[in-house]
């Protein structure tokens, strides 16, 4: 993959965020989206990632975008979960539905054997990865120093009931995305100026979806209640750059990256091969036709004439 304009860069005088959002086996979008910016020469100085773009996230921070790449090509199943059958059974015949009915250590095994954290500490790149806390009922930041990363990745894409809460501390976190899943106020609160947002879903993914069983609602109602948090997301951050001129706040711009059509993907599919390189593909030419339109469109405007009164 190679963009058709590659000297193009968007920092300048601007602090840049990526806000990475999570869908399971969809972030596979979110990794095209990555290695389109890398290769137009976009380093956001802030990332910010929740659930499955926690990982992402961290793996931006370190420079390994490539690397990135390379996991998702080759993901399976069996490199993310493996099913807990004596357990969920025994759970679910005597009517325990809380029970997690996957375990996380393959994930916690892959983030390990991906993540370098020694880089990530180090980066001049801000890491800001979130996690929702059951006990406090609140959400939870972490960044490139903090302790446990690791757990606190894991954590971040720990989807409540398919996967157990993770422990840290006197805290027991699971999936981000419960109430934070695209946390543009975290990117602005750090200064971003401009966003590049990616959400790996469509409105009429849920719409369309067809429920099977249990396990597809649970995860669809999760799907949707983290879309309305988007929205409410981006009517905040509209509210703020409404009140910019009265000098309240800073404007923030925000390019907001999304599948051109639905990725057809389960949020648990992680060993169709096929579907997850589509996805990937689609990020990085999504991206591609976003940016060279919106700086085409840049273009025009400042080659209108300016009109006086």
């Amino acid at each position: 993959m190679n963009p058709t304009n590659p000297s193009f860069s968007d920092n300048g005088n601007r602090k840049v965020a990526l806000v990475l959002s999570g869908g399971g086996s969809k972030g596979a979008y979110s990794v095209g989206v990555v290695n389109a910016l890398c290769d137009l020469g976009i380093h956001p100085e802030v990332v910010c990632g929740t659930s499955s773009g926690a990982l992402s996230a961290a793996m931006v921070v370190s420079g390994e975008e490539k690397k990135l790449l390379d996991i998702w090509q080759h993901l399976t199943t069996e490199k993310v979960y493996s099913r807990m059958w004596k357990m969920s059974f025994i759970a679910s015949f005597f009517g325990n539905f809380t029970y997690p009915i996957f375990s996380s250590k393959p994930l916690l095994d892959l983030i390990r054997e991906s993540v370098d954290f020694d880089k990530v500490k180090t980066s001049p790149k801000k890491l800001i990865v979130s996690a929702f806390d059951l006990v406090t009922g609140k959400v939870l930041r972490f960044y490139n120093d903090s302790p446990h990363l690791d757990l606190c990745l894991l954590a971040s894409a720990s989807i409540p009931v398919i996967f157990p809460p993770v422990r840290v501390g006197d805290h027991v976190m699971v999936d981000g995305g419960v109430t934070d899943n695209v946390p543009f106020k975290t990117a602005i609160e750090n200064g971003a100026t401009k966003i590049y947002a990616v959400i790996n879903s469509r409105r009429e993914d849920f719409a369309n979806k067809k429920i099977r069983n249990n396990l597809a609602l649970t995860i669809t109602l999760l799907e949707a209640s983290q879309y309305a948090i988007l929205l409410d997301d981006a009517h905040h951050l509209n509210r703020i750059n409404s009140l910019y001129p009265r000098g309240e706040l800073h404007p923030v711009e925000m390019v907001l990256l999304q599948p051109s059509k639905s990725l057809e993907l389960g949020t648990l599919e992680f060993s169709n091969s096929y579907k997850l390189k589509r996805a990937i593909e689609m990020g990085y030419e999504d991206t591609l036709k976003m940016l060279s339109r919106d700086a085409n469109e840049s273009a025009q405007r400042a080659q209108s004439p300016t009109l006086k009164a």
